[in-house]
């Protein structure tokens, strides 16, 4: 299963599909999935944050400490 994963990826990565995977593709690669990984974490976060935020004040910090909104996020994840 491991090495058909690393097949496909190689795959995509080999962007002039000469059958090898030079350091500029699987640079550009890895860069493109990093972004793509922090789009979808940011998005999350924004939704996570705005669970959270049940006062709807933009803040969640001050309700960290009471330990009030860590049980939400707990009981979430």
């Amino acid at each position: 299963m491991a090495v058909k994963m690393v097949s496909v990826c190689a795959y995509r990565a080999d962007v002039n599909h000469d059958s090898f995977l030079d350091r500029p593709e699987l640079k550009s690669w890895i860069m493109a999935k990093v972004n793509e990984h922090l789009a979808e974490a940011s998005t999350e976060n924004a939704k996570i944050f705005h669970h959270l935020d049940t006062d709807n004040d933009g803040k969640i910090f001050s309700s960290f400490t009471t330990g009030f909104k860590w049980l939400h996020y707990f009981q979430r994840f």
